[in-house]
């Protein structure tokens, strides 16, 4: 199985880089070809927005890192996708990269068909916020994969809105309680995605 896994924080070790190693080191296997991308670390040009991708499967950006970033996800059979949410979306770099995807949209406008649709793949958000904040960058990035003809196993969201250093007893132990269900939520969600990927 070929994995890539693009990895959207500038911290190599932050929550959702470590997260994302995680659900590659579950799924993995010794014979599967892993490709993995720091993104931050990448030269990646923005968008031209020339619709030159429209008429054919060919991005008007040459030289750069993205040219290697796309055909790797497109010869997947899974992508891990990760970002912190920084400024109420996703990380700078990982935008940059999927304004970058927009070559696996074909057909004529306004229609837009997925050229490599079915490709599996989890995406994996940090904030440093409770739950209830960012959802809608959660919902929008289901959309942009199910736009773009990934296969989305799952969503896992590690939310963090309660400082854990407070002296208050009751007000840790919430937090304690809070922060272990969610590490619980998120391992039975990586369990189901080693499940349809018949690991």
């Amino acid at each position: 199985m070929r994995i890539t896994v693009l990895y959207g924080s500038a911290r190599k070790n932050g929550v959702s880089s470590s997260a994302a190693k995680k659900v590659l080191n579950a799924v993995r296997r010794e014979e599967d070809e892993i490709r993995e991308y720091y993104l931050a670390e990448q030269h990646i040009l923005p968008c031209a927005g020339c619709l030159a991708c429209r008429k054919q499967e060919v991005c008007s950006r040459k030289g750069d890192d993205m040219e290697n970033i796309y055909k790797d996800i497109v010869s997947s059979d899974f992508v891990i996708f990760s970002s912190p949410v920084y400024c109420l979306d996703v990380t700078g770099p990982f935008k940059l990269m999927y304004d970058r995807l927009y070559p696996m949209l074909g057909g004529p406008q306004p229609k837009y068909v997925p050229r490599h649709p079915g490709i599996r793949s989890c995406m994996i958000l940090s904030q440093g916020a409770p739950p209830f904040a960012f959802a809608d960058v959660a919902e929008r990035m289901e959309f942009r994969l199910k736009n773009n003809g990934f296969d989305n196993l799952a969503t896992l969201r590690y939310v963090f809105g309660i400082d854990l250093s407070v002296e208050e007893e009751e007000m840790r132990a919430k937090a304690e309680a809070l922060r272990e269900k969610q590490v619980q939520d998120n391992d039975l969600l990586i369990a189901e995605i080693c499940r349809r990927l018949g690991r």
